[in-house]
């Protein structure tokens, strides 16, 4: 994981979470014919068009290997980990495009019914004094066909 690199920390507003920011060689990720597991929908006076979203990933899957690698590579803190990958959906930023590829208004809570493709950006990792975990967003998502 050498093309990966990370930033000064910056803290949150109470401290509890230092923030890692990701620098070097974008890195991008791809689940092909997965399916949304849960929706968080986030709430507050920036977030209020945010959507964590828990993607269906088998443990043997590339992308679920290399994210479990490049956490481990980062810190030595417990990490919160599941073969599950989730990221954040973000209204007017991540696009969603039906089977043609042509752009379709829809957001996050209503892609829970679909069978879908994900590109998933590695935006950078979190850490609280006794967890740590990765920052994915969102970039775009294919409807396949309805579940």
């Amino acid at each position: 994981m050498k093309d990966i690199g990370w930033v000064v920390p910056r803290k949150s507003l109470h401290d509890l979470i230092t923030y890692h920011p990701c620098q070097g060689t974008p890195t991008v990720f791809h689940l092909r014919h997965t399916r949304i597991l849960m929706t968080r929908v986030c709430s507050g006076i920036w977030n209020d068009r945010e959507a964590s979203l828990t993607f269906f990933a088998r443990s043997s899957s590339f992308t679920v290997k290399a994210l479990a690698q490049i956490q481990r590579s980062a810190s030595r803190k417990r990490a919160i980990w599941s073969s599950h990958v989730t990221a954040l959906f973000q209204e007017g930023r991540s696009q969603v495009y039906d089977q043609a590829g042509s752009p379709v208004a829809m957001d996050a809570t209503s892609l829970e019914d679909q069978e879908l493709h994900a590109l998933l950006f590695l935006r950078g990792m979190w850490e609280t004094p006794t967890h740590v975990g990765l920052r994915l967003e969102v970039l775009q998502v294919q409807l396949v066909r309805p579940l």
